[in-house]
């Protein structure tokens, strides 16, 4: 599984991407569910950039990402 990473108060949260539908992308998040507009990064070097959409259950998320997500 890929990480996801998304930075904040200086503090790095960490997930888990668990689908990949085109440029539709759900991922999991153990302690923290991020709101609806966060800006997340994956892929190499962490330039893949995610926008989240939607909460689906308590620790998962949908996002859409803002360029390929082909390496």
């Amino acid at each position: 599984m890929e990480t996801i990473l998304k930075h904040k108060n200086n503090l790095l949260i960490q997930g888990e991407i668990i689908s990949v539908c085109g440029s539709v992308i759900d991922a999991w998040f153990k302690n923290n569910l991020l709101p609806i507009y966060t800006l997340l990064h994956t892929g190499k070097d962490k330039k893949i950039a995610i926008e989240v959409l939607t909460q689906l259950e308590a620790h998962r998320i949908r996002g859409i990402a803002l360029m390929p997500t082909q390496d």
